[in-house]
């Protein structure tokens, strides 16, 4: 169980209605959240034969989109990336990250007020997901027998193609957000809605 490194993103409001956008999590209308939070780090090891790296595949169910870093400019999606670096530089292993049935269950990163002291820099949130999932390796269970049988399905799945313009226009908000600070009245910050 990793405690307190997720949270599910919907509301239930006291009007009886739940929400995941357009309040702000410390707003007084907020009664709680809307579902128990999974908090399972799932780890599959696997052990190979001597000279070769151990294989481990792990999986946690929360969005990997981490916002507010060490300053207000921070964002990246990568803290999976960190996470494996972490578990990779403890040991001899070879990591893959999964990323679970997250739906609306967030990383905890610096919303208020319940999550005020959570970590705000990706890089230490992978180190604490990473120190779960090291703890928990010594007590993994062994499973019988030397054969592993896998399955597998591949899908194609279309690309939104006509809206690779926005990337750029992203690119563009996120540069005037690091020269000029927050500024509301920026005509693609206002159409994206960032600083409402």
């Amino acid at each position: 169980e990793a405690e307190g490194l997720a949270f599910v993103r919907q509301y239930k409001l006291v009007d009886g209605s739940v929400t995941s956008s357009g309040v702000d999590a410390g707003s007084p209308v907020i009664i709680g959240h809307a579902a128990e939070n999974d908090e399972e780090l799932q780890i599959v090891r696997f052990s190979r034969e001597k000279g070769k790296k151990d294989v481990i595949l792990m999986s946690f169910n929360a969005h990997p989109a981490f916002y507010g870093g060490v300053d207000s400019t921070t964002m990246s999606a990568d803290f999976p990336g960190p996470t494996r670096d972490y578990i990779e530089s403890k040991g001899d292993y070879l990591v893959a990250y999964f990323t679970g049935d997250a739906g609306n269950q967030e990383q905890r990163t610096k919303y208020a007020p319940e999550m005020a002291a959570a970590p705000k820099d990706y890089h230490e949130y992978a180190r604490r997901l990473g120190d779960y999932l090291l703890a928990a390796l010594p007590n993994l269970a062994k499973a019988e027998g030397n054969t592993v049988t896998v399955s597998g399905q591949q899908y194609q799945a279309k690309t939104n193609k006509e809206k690779l313009h926005m990337l750029a226009q992203a690119k563009e908000v996120m540069e005037v957000h690091k020269t000029q600070g927050r500024d509301a009245s920026n005509k693609l910050a206002a159409e994206y809605g960032l600083y409402q």
